[in-house]
């Protein structure tokens, strides 16, 4: 099976907009020390689901993408751009055939402790791989 995670980290990458914001401060799971701004960090928060009543579904991914950046309105300006990039994509990401990407915006917080501002990205992925 293909590595959803890093396909989406390269297909997010692919589009001009996204790598002028973020270059390869794009992360998995783990944010170095001291990262550049602003940044990226992608997490899968639900298991795969891969059956309904039905039979075989493929599968289907929720996501979670935080982008965070010292600046108010460039944080919101790469979190749109991030989001464009996938709502509503259908076709290859990487190897992996998407058959669905919806992208929501849940929310964005100014953590005191961390003086950064934060958007929060949600990414279901519907998959026939």
């Amino acid at each position: 099976m293909a590595d959803l995670e890093a396909s989406v980290v390269s297909f997010a990458l692919l589009d001009a907009d996204v790598l002028s914001a973020l270059g390869s401060r794009f992360y998995v799971d783990k944010v170095p020390d001291k990262p550049g701004k602003p940044f990226a960090k992608l997490s899968q928060v639900s298991p795969d689901q891969r059956y309904t009543q039905d039979g075989y579904a493929g599968r289907v991914v929720l996501l979670q993408l935080d982008v965070y950046d010292d600046d108010k309105a460039r944080c919101n300006s790469t979190a749109e751009s991030v989001k464009a990039r996938f709502d509503g994509y259908r076709g290859m990401m990487g190897d992996i055939k998407v058959g669905r990407c919806w992208c929501k915006d849940v929310r964005g917080e100014w953590p005191p402790d961390a003086r950064n501002f934060r958007r929060i990205l949600e990414l279901e992925i519907g998959t026939n791989d």
